[in-house]
């Protein structure tokens, strides 16, 4: 069963979420392992998020008002190559509800139709295979080269992501 879910766009009381999230050390496995900083780079982070410069476009994944499952978001936007770098994550005891799903296509609108990208990025450690399939599965394709640590780096042009809406 597949549940509805929306992206909303976090609020400063939000973000013990994000936290929480964050320290969750099996649903970070997959991403390198928990991260945590202090109130005041976790503030400046936030900021970032929340910037006019327009290079991040930050989400949590909903199923109401006030819960959570996951995040979902694009990061170092090239407005002179149309690119960025995709992040999903879906909290571990939330998995296998398509939650990811609904929240990559949701997020793939935003990115290629409000923010006018050209290609999504995401480079996924080589041991990362439920990342791997499921980016492979919902229409992304592994470039052949290699990244930073070994990272694959898979792609969604505008005309796959048209393609797959299309379906």
């Amino acid at each position: 069963m597949t549940y509805k879910v929306f992206l909303k766009k976090p609020e400063e009381k939000d973000l013990c979420y994000v936290r929480k999230l964050w320290a969750d050390d099996i649903t970070m496995k997959e991403v390198g392992g928990p991260i945590f900083m202090d109130e005041k780079k976790f503030l400046d982070w936030h900021k970032k998020m929340e910037s006019k410069a327009k290079t991040d476009c930050y989400r949590l994944i909903a199923v109401s008002e006030k819960k959570f499952v996951g995040e979902a978001s694009f990061h170092r936007f090239s407005s002179s190559e149309k690119t960025a770098h995709l992040n999903i994550k879906v909290e571990h005891s939330c998995r296998g509800r398509g939650y990811a799903r609904a929240a990559l296509r949701e997020i793939l609108r935003i990115f290629f139709e409000e923010w006018s990208g050209e290609t999504m990025l995401d480079d996924v450690r080589e041991d990362n295979d439920l990342a791997l399939n499921f980016l492979s599965e919902n229409g992304f394709c592994v470039s052949s080269e290699k990244h930073e640590n070994g990272a694959r780096r898979l792609f969604m042009t505008k005309k796959m992501y048209s393609d797959m809406i299309c379906r």
